[in-house]
């Protein structure tokens, strides 16, 4: 694989990860706030996370700073959204449609944000691996 290929894949597997992020976040809000505000807070997470994308890309791969700047904001703004539909959901007892909830999240955004993640992190060090060779 060249290099210019391994930047496409991670583009977008990048592009994947934001308008997950996106979707989960409108997700949530939607229930909780008015359209209005829900999107600027889509939109917010979204740009807040694509700077700190970037910035994780100015860092060596292996770095703490990577780590930092490229998982923690993520987490954030997938385990921020998932905690607010547990507090939700546990007003009282949790139901089934509470479960249901937390299942349609998990399965909607949980997985393939994780699954994108590893397969970004595998493309960034062939990347850098190319990089080196060259």
């Amino acid at each position: 694989m060249t290099v210019r290929q391994i930047r496409i894949l991670r583009a977008l597997t990048n592009t994947a990860l934001l308008s997950l992020l996106l979707g989960a976040v409108l997700t949530v809000m939607s229930g909780m706030l008015s359209t209005f505000y829900s999107i600027a807070v889509g939109v917010g997470t979204v740009l807040i996370t694509l700077y700190c994308y970037r910035r994780a890309d100015q860092k060596i791969s292996a770095s703490r700073e990577y780590y930092l700047w490229r998982y923690v904001p993520t987490a954030v703004f997938v385990f921020g959204p998932l905690i607010l539909i547990a507090l939700s959901a546990t007003e009282g007892e949790w139901s089934i449609s509470g479960w249901l909830l937390l299942i349609r999240f998990s399965v909607s955004f949980l997985i393939p944000i994780a699954c994108l993640m590893i397969a970004e992190r595998i493309l960034k060090q062939a990347q850098t691996e190319q990089a080196e060779d060259a």
